[in-house]
This record gives structure tokens, C-alpha cells and sequence, in this order.
């Protein structure tokens, strides 16, 4: 599936985008480590454009459209 969105000035196109949503802290999970390093291996070949929000309030405002 293609798909065409704008992130700041420049345009992606023909990507697979991923929201990850993390933020909410849990004894057994270390979101702030392991996000990031879930970001890079996804996007690791260029197919994969990854957002990382750590709110979890996002998934319900209007920016989620974006």
C-alpha cells in the first residue's frame, strides 16, 4: 500500500508508516530504551517510516490524522 504524507518540508512516499505509542511507565518495560531502538530496526532498509509518541492521549486528538 502506498501511501504520500508531508512531515515538515519533504514528502514520503511509497512507505509503510508505524505510530508507536509508549509514554506510560510500567516496572517491567523500559519504553525510553527500547522505543528507540524499535524505531531503528524498523526503519532499517528504508521501507518504514516510524513515529514515536509518548502520550498515549494522542491516539484521540485530531494530529493522529496527520
Amino acid at each position: 500500500m502506498a501511501s504520500t504524507y508531508a512531515v515538515g518540508a519533504e514528502a514520503r512516499t511509497n512507505q509503510t508508516r508505524v505510530l508507536l505509542v509508549t509514554g506510560v511507565d510500567y516496572p517491567a518495560h523500559e519504553w525510553r530504551k527500547t522505543a528507540p531502538v524499535l524505531k531503528e530496526i524498523l526503519e532499517q532498509g528504508g521501507g518504514t517510516d516510524v513515529r514515536v509518541v509518548v502520550d498515549p492521549a494522542f491516539l484521540d486528538s485530531a494530529a493522529l490524522t496527520n
